[in-house]
């Protein structure tokens, strides 16, 4: 049995803007002349049912088109018509096509009925004049005449002149050559004639039907995707602002991606970042668009693969970002994994033969991978392109291989097993990513309390001016107890300062990525001067971690108090 999307009830679309379409049932007449010459015209015409899925004949409303022809034929795939009149010039070398563009426009017209619509688009019906064998002088004239009224019109005639005798095909086109089916005529025309060609058998019994069920893998991952946006809120360092969007430092401490810090060894910040998300309207678009693509691949290849799948999206999504977008941009979310499901429907859309299935799964993937592309922004931030562009290069490559290996006789590809095991390591590696949220989240909190750049003094003596306020304001920033120490040491109040410095280095290990790493040995440095009046040997263990890193002045500082030698 055919594998139909309408069997398994599942209708692409982008975004939850669902397919819809109202084209008119297809009754074919006014078929091929059962007594055609051996022409090249005949020839074209068998080519186009063999092989372009061309059917002999046209639907009622196009007889006058087709009493203005030697042979008609046509294309419909459920969304679209094409119509081609052929005009035989070697059989009949004083015979044109007599019909005015008006005429050809008002059949058109009337063949919309059997167009559907996309995204609520209505698709266009297409009219393709095509005079074949030796032309007369007026030939072009004549068939320039034959294009759309306008570039928004849904009827679309075209003039076309096949030449077999010195082997030429010309279109009133602006595109001649790209213009389909110009390159398909112009090999016939060139290469040797075939034989035997037949029509290709209906396509009824070619793939295997299966029953999706409910799509159990799709919604559990959309839950998840919810249930840590939720901790984003509810446990986000600092409020969130907007349409529930958390700040920049949650972002960091749940495990964002960020250049500087996977450079740094985070590397499991490219599988936590995909599952993290800047806003409810960032979460809702990717959650309808993957449970759009999602529950179509679940009831298509399985459960299996369609883990792989997205797994193979978030990391091939990441890696485009990590490499491609600026180094200070904080990036989230699992627009490259849904990319990388719309992309293998995309290939996998070929598994199926000519007509409605494969054209909805093709337009609709083609809908939303173009309009991912679109450099837009959304709530705070910029729509991450190389994310969506690295999730749809690996959906590509996964689903080529797919379309290899899946069978036309088989419900689903093969090799599950490796799928589940490439799912497998990708949840692995997704909850090992969450393991160092707790530090994190505490390096997150720490760096939410340090002064802001935007009040931060800009040097030293600013900086022992505002101190006191500033560490009033801000008690967990190391700062400003270091430059209140400073004056203490001036003022030989010894115990006071090493109370402010060991204060400022108790989360040392926190704020260290916050801060200039350097700024700890500076407190260090201070601190063992601070003791060594009246504790020297423990002043010197203090210093000893410093006294390697320290020059110049610092050095000569610890040297004079004898904390590096005696």
């Amino acid at each position: 049995m055919e594998l139909s999307a309408h069997q398994i009830e599942v209708t692409l679309a982008s975004l939850g803007e669902m397919l819809v379409t109202d084209a008119a049932e297809i009754a074919p007449t006014h078929s091929i002349l059962p007594d055609a010459p051996d022409t090249f015209c005949t020839y074209l015409a068998r080519q186009f049912i063999a092989k372009q899925g061309y059917s002999a004949g046209v639907v009622a409303e196009a007889a006058p088109l087709a009493e203005n022809c030697d042979i008609a034929l046509m294309h419909h795939d459920g969304y679209s018509l094409n119509l081609v009149c052929l005009i035989d010039r070697e059989a009949r070398p004083g015979k044109t096509f007599d019909l005015t563009p008006e005429a050809v426009s008002d059949i058109g017209k009337a063949c919309l009925q059997y167009t559907g619509r996309i995204h609520r688009a209505k698709m266009p019906v297409k009219i393709q004049i095509m005079e074949v064998g030796p032309q007369d002088p007026t030939a072009r004239a004549r068939l320039k005449l034959m294009r759309p009224s306008s570039i928004f019109s849904k009827v679309q005639p075209s003039g076309w002149i096949v030449d077999p005798s010195d082997k030429t095909v010309w279109n009133n086109s602006l595109f001649q050559s790209w213009m389909a089916p110009s390159s398909f005529i112009r090999k016939l025309i060139r290469g040797p004639r075939e034989t035997g060609l037949v029509a290709p058998a209906a396509p009824a019994a070619t793939v295997a039907h299966v029953d999706p069920g409910f799509p159990y893998l799709t919604t559990s991952i959309i839950a998840v995707l919810c249930a840590i946006f939720a901790a984003e809120i509810a446990f986000g360092v600092g409020p969130w602002t907007g349409m529930l969007q958390p700040s920049i430092a949650t972002l960091l401490a749940f495990g964002g991606i960020y250049r500087p810090l996977v450079l740094q060894g985070e590397w499991w910040r490219l599988f936590s970042g995909p599952l993290l998300h800047a806003d409810i309207s960032h979460l809702a678009l990717n959650g309808v668009a993957l449970y759009i693509s999602g529950r179509i691949l679940e009831g298509l290849v399985g459960r299996a693969w369609l883990a792989a799948i997205f797994v193979i999206g978030a990391i091939c999504g990441a890696l485009f970002s990590l490499a491609f977008n600026p180094e200070n941009l904080v990036s989230v979310g699992a627009s490259g994994a849904v990319m990388g499901l719309f992309a293998t429907l995309l290939i996998l859309a070929f598994h199926f033969p000519r007509g409605p299935d494969r054209t909805a799964l093709l337009m609709n993937s083609i809908y939303v991978l173009v309009a991912s592309m679109v450099p837009v922004t959304s709530g705070g931030g910029k729509v991450d392109i190389a994310a969506h562009a690295g999730g749809a290069l690996g959906g590509l490559v996964v689903g080529g291989l797919l379309l290899a290996i899946w069978r036309k006789d088989e419900l689903r590809p093969r090799f599950a097993g490796v799928g589940a095991a490439i799912g497998i390591a990708g949840l692995a590696a997704f909850a090992f990513s969450f393991t160092a949220l707790p530090q994190n989240y505490r390096e997150g909190l720490i760096s939410a309390a340090m002064v802001p750049d935007s009040d931060a003094p800009k040097n030293g003596a600013e900086w022992r001016k505002h101190a006191a306020d500033l560490g009033t304001r801000y008690p967990r920033d190391p700062r400003p107890r270091y430059f209140k120490a400073i004056d203490l040491m001036d003022a030989k109040d010894m115990r006071a300062a090493e109370g402010e410095l060991r204060a400022g280095l108790a989360e040392v290990d926190l704020w260290r990525k916050v801060i200039n790493p350097e700024f700890a040995m500076h407190m260090q440095v201070a601190l063992a001067i601070a003791m060594a009046g009246d504790r020297l040997p423990e002043a010197r263990e203090v210093a000893k971690p410093v006294c390697e890193w320290a020059t110049g002045s610092t050095r000569a500082w610890l040297d004079e108090n004898k904390l590096c030698s005696d």
